[in-house]
């Protein structure tokens, strides 16, 4: 993983997210992610494999689905968080 490209997130969910770049990456390319939540006011920082790619607009524009791999339990909570709009809370196993 190298260089860095600006990306604009369409759909996020737990197990990944849809973006537009103008860069034009192969399928399975590992990408890590920072992501800034607007709901939360948080930065997380992911890793993300590229599962397919379209290309819009010619070779200008370019929508990717990214799978999030390996995601730690403290950025997954982030994530939670921005979707359901509140703090998740922690439960303890006994």
């Amino acid at each position: 993983m190298t260089g860095s490209i600006y990306a604009l997130t369409k759909d996020i969910s737990m197990s990944g997210v849809k973006i537009q770049t103008d860069a034009d990456l192969p399928i399975n390319s590992l990408l890590r992610i920072e992501m800034a939540l607007a709901k939360s006011h948080r930065l997380v920082s992911v890793i993300g494999k590229v599962k397919w790619i379209k290309q819009l607009y010619g070779n200008e524009v370019f929508e990717m689905g990214v799978e999030f791999v390996d995601t730690p339990p403290d950025r997954v909570m982030a994530l939670l968080e921005h979707l359901y709009g509140h703090k998740v809370e922690k439960t303890s196993e006994d």
